[in-house]
């Protein structure tokens, strides 16, 4: 038998591993409405993780900051060259919040590289 995230996940699916982005996607779909029960039956794991997910998203916006999830061992990040795909299937409007939080963090992500390419280079 497969090992799965707990007894509620299917037992005929084996959990893999999921990068940031399909947590970010969880988070993000979880505070758009969709059921977290869903999520976490579509994805073989555990509802607490996903709710825990949505709950560090939401204090993150609260606070006026960025969740930033880290993925799990083992997980695979897509080709950066290739569309992102989402962890399950996604309305228009989900896969735009979606794209939305990544493209910020991206942006986010893009501005410390350069200050961190200014130090280095002003301490040369």
């Amino acid at each position: 038998m497969p090992k799965t995230a707990n007894h509620a996940a299917s037992a005929n699916r084996a959990v893999r591993p999921l990068n940031a982005d399909e947590k970010l996607a969880v988070a993000v779909l979880v505070n758009l409405g969709r059921p977290a029960d869903e999520l976490a039956r579509e994805l073989g794991i555990a509802v607490a993780k996903v709710e825990l997910w949505a709950k560090e998203f939401r204090d993150a916006k609260a606070k006026g900051g960025r969740a930033l999830f880290k993925a799990d061992k083992g997980a695979v990040m897509p080709d950066p060259d290739a569309d992102s795909i989402p962890p399950v299937p996604m309305t228009p409007e989900e896969r735009y919040a979606w794209l939305k939080e990544i493209n910020e963090r991206l942006r986010v992500e893009n501005i410390l590289l350069r200050r961190f390419a200014d130090f280095v280079e002003k301490n040369r």
